[in-house]
């Protein structure tokens, strides 16, 4: 499989030390090799609030936050890396895959848009892992 959904959780271990970095450091390699990652719209907006929070906590300098901002811009821009879907049409369903599946809103989003597009999902969430294999989603090793 060329493709897969990409969450927030995932992307920001990139940057931010991790228990499972190593995960989250094999997937980064496997989009340079080539893979394409799926993200909905809402992933930017996750990935930044996550930064400003890292930010003010100290857990990130300033700098850290450029370098991973810049990072993310070079692999969305080429749109050959990660690639964002910006349909809100599934918004009802990310909302019943969220209430089915309880999880948040936000959560709801990814599996839904991994379940349309037949896609595994990399992420790091554990509620979002559960509630994709009981969706039948596979996840991205």
């Amino acid at each position: 499989m060329s493709r897969f959904v990409l969450d927030a959780s995932l992307t920001v271990a990139w940057f931010i030390p991790d228990p499972e970095t190593d995960y989250a450091l094999n997937v980064r390699s496997r989009l340079a090799a080539g893979l394409t990652a799926i993200v909905p719209s809402i992933w930017a907006v996750e990935v930044a609030n996550t930064f400003v929070k890292s930010a003010r906590r100290g857990t990130l300098t300033e700098e850290a936050v450029e370098y991973g901002l810049q990072t993310l811009e070079t692999l969305v821009s080429s749109g050959s890396r990660i690639s964002v879907d910006s349909s809100l049409k599934s918004v009802r369903e990310a909302y019943a895959a969220a209430r089915r599946y309880q999880l948040s809103a936000y959560d709801g989003f990814y599996l839904q848009l991994a379940i349309d597009a037949g896609l595994p999902l990399a992420t790091l969430d554990k509620g979002l892992r559960a509630a994709a294999v009981k969706a039948g989603v596979a996840l991205l090793k």
